[in-house]
């Protein structure tokens, strides 16, 4: 998995924190509970860390010392990671990594923004280990397919349709899950006999204090749809110069946090 520019991870790495559940934060910290009692430090493994960001954004959140190991397919990212977390990197092909190995020595998995790009097989396997070790599972902001915009504009809704489709295409880890990938964990949860917590972590971004990232996605969504339908390319373009002009936008995309807890 490859193409995320450090631009982009920074620019959404503010909408990210921001539309975090509270909710499923205070039950990690419930679940933290008797290991902060002991005095223990709570081992993390974060999965497609990019620069570092759930780890910045947990760290001072939760009530318990963290040891962080981050994993991720480009250095670059991994040495950006690692310089502002103190996490320990680990430079690893995500598609092809021992899931098992990997989790084995931790206490909490956390994969952010990751789950809609990776394949049923990917989860599957990803869900085993899990299970095999119980470590807690924190899969957050998960894209769900849900795009809003306002004011409205007669062609959103072919670029939503067009995105959702693209969103399905291989991530680098076979066919992704896109909008299904918190369903679908949910339901492996539920099916084992693990507690799932799922909420809403929606981006809402507006047009003044967001233009830059704002600007962004909206011509990161141009180029999705132009992949699929080159045919529409004048349309596609003519959605982008209108949403980039428009000066009062507001968006919201749907996104889902899931915790997995095992039963005591």
């Amino acid at each position: 998995m490859s193409g995320f520019s450090e631009d982009w991870l920074a620019a959404r790495e503010v909408f990210d924190h921001r539309a975090r559940s509270p909710e499923i934060l205070a039950e990690l910290n419930r679940w933290l509970a008797p290991r902060r009692a002991a005095g223990k430090s709570v081992r993390v493994l974060d999965l497609g860390c990019g620069t570092g960001s759930t780890a910045r954004y947990l760290t001072p959140r939760l009530a318990a010392p963290l040891s962080w190991t981050l994993v991720d397919g480009d250095p670059a990212l991994l040495r950006r990671a690692g310089e502002s977390t103190g996490g320990r990197p680990i430079d690893a092909d995500l598609a092809e990594c021992d899931l098992s190995a990997l989790i084995e020595a931790n206490d909490l998995v956390t994969a952010s923004a990751l789950l809609d790009l990776v394949s049923e097989a990917w989860l599957e396997r990803l869900w085993r280990a899990v299970t095999e070790h119980r470590a807690a599972l924190l899969a957050g902001l998960s894209y769900d397919g849900r795009i809003a915009l306002a004011p409205a504009d007669p062609f959103d809704a072919a670029i939503r349709d067009l995105l959702n489709r693209h969103q399905r295409g291989d991530k680098g880890f076979g066919p992704a899950l896109g909008p299904a990938a918190s369903s679908a964990l949910a339901k492996r949860a539920h099916r084992d006999g693990w507690r799932a917590m799922v909420r809403r972590s929606d981006w809402r971004l507006t047009a003044g204090s967001d233009s830059t990232g704002l600007a962004m996605l909206i011509r990161g969504w141009a180029e999705a749809a132009l992949e699929l339908a080159p045919g529409l390319e004048e349309k596609i373009i003519a959605w982008r110069d209108r949403r980039l002009a428009e000066t009062a936008l507001s968006v919201t995309v749907g996104h889902r946090d899931i915790l997995a807890l095992p039963l005591l």
